[in-house]
């Protein structure tokens, strides 16, 4: 088992990795506390046997899996249903999902009652490496995650045994963000991903989970909110977030990351050992499709002042920099 122990400003938080952890976590739960689980249909129909054993359990709210459940209705339905339920301020409210599970529980969490505890049971290979950690939470508006704060969850098991029941692209969604930190940070994730094949052994995709873990947690802990370095972790989200919108959001983040990783690698060495890798794991089929302006496409960014946007540059693989680039 590894254990890390993430330290921000607000919150120290705990994250547990190990194959066949969450069945185990229950009996090191809190007993004196209740817990609310917020998951979606489709795995509650899956672990229901092992959520419905998580101690002192109020209720479960199963939502329709997808980007939709990230919406103010949904998030208003949540919070009629907790304050309908008494959930009261030391009672915990367990995210087991993927990313849109994960975003929007922190969101309530944060909000209901001026805060209550969370925790995050990431579902997802994003949600494992990526998502549960580092605090971002919210819920879409006109565009995606319009609406949000920064909010740490209580602690996180991750249990990659749950990577099993994804479907092979929801597999490949999370292994474009590991590749990412492969090239901004550890190239011998880089190594691993062009030597091995799906499926990874259990101790190989182990591995890969914690040092891409590892990654977030130094970057999170030296910029809590987003300013500096934690910028790194963009590398290939400024482009996927325009393919994103340019696709009514029909291409999954994962696949537009895969794409927006190699527009930015254009003109380097490196764009081709990504395309290497895009083709052997079958990342995606259209990176040609798009058509973008960078000056009128990048100003829409969230990251984007009126005249420069902070882009990232690979040095080699494994180490990355961020660079000024003007959007006039």
């Amino acid at each position: 088992m590894s254990e890390f122990l993430a330290k921000y400003s607000t919150k120290k938080v705990p994250i547990i990795i190990e194959n066949n952890i969450v069945e185990k976590s229950w009996s090191i739960l809190d007993h004196s506390k209740r817990y609310l689980v917020i998951t979606d249909s489709n795995l509650l129909k899956t672990y229901d046997e092992l959520i419905y054993q998580i101690p002192n359990l109020i209720t479960t709210i199963a939502l329709k899996p997808g980007e939709l459940a990230k919406s103010i209705e949904v998030y208003q339905k949540i919070i009629t249903a907790l304050t309908k339920l008494g959930v009261k301020r030391n009672d915990v409210i367990v995210a087991f999902g993927g990313g849109v599970i994960g975003d929007l529980v922190g969101f309530v969490a944060c909000t209901y009652l001026r805060g209550i505890d969370f925790i995050q049971i990431p579902t997802t290979l994003i949600a494992q490496i990526d998502a549960s950690i580092g605090g971002k939470c919210g819920i879409d508006f006109i565009n995606k995650n319009d609406i949000g704060t920064f909010y740490h969850p209580s602690q996180v098991i991750i249990d990659p045994v749950l990577l099993k029941s994804l479907p092979k692209n929801e597999f490949l969604h999370g292994l474009s963000e590991l590749i990412k930190y492969g090239f901004i940070k550890d190239a011998s994730i880089i190594n691993d991903v062009q030597r091995f094949t799906l499926p990874f052994k259990p101790d190989v995709l182990l591995s890969l989970i914690e040092r891409a873990v590892k990654i977030k947690i130094q970057l999170t802990q030296k910029d809590e909110f987003d300013l500096s370095i934690r910028r790194l972790l963009n590398f290939g989200h400024t482009y996927a977030h325009i393919i994103e919108r340019k696709s009514k959001y029909k291409i999954s983040h994962g696949e537009a990351v895969a794409i927006g990783m190699y527009y930015e690698l254009e003109g380097t060495e490196y764009q081709q050992v990504l395309l290497d890798l895009i083709q052997k794991y079958q990342l995606t089929n259209q990176l040609e499709k798009w058509n973008i302006s960078y000056a009128a496409d990048l100003k829409t960014d969230k990251k984007a002042t009126s005249t420069k946007i902070t882009m990232v540059e690979l040095e080699a693989i494994g180490k990355a920099k961020l660079v000024d680039r003007s959007i006039l």
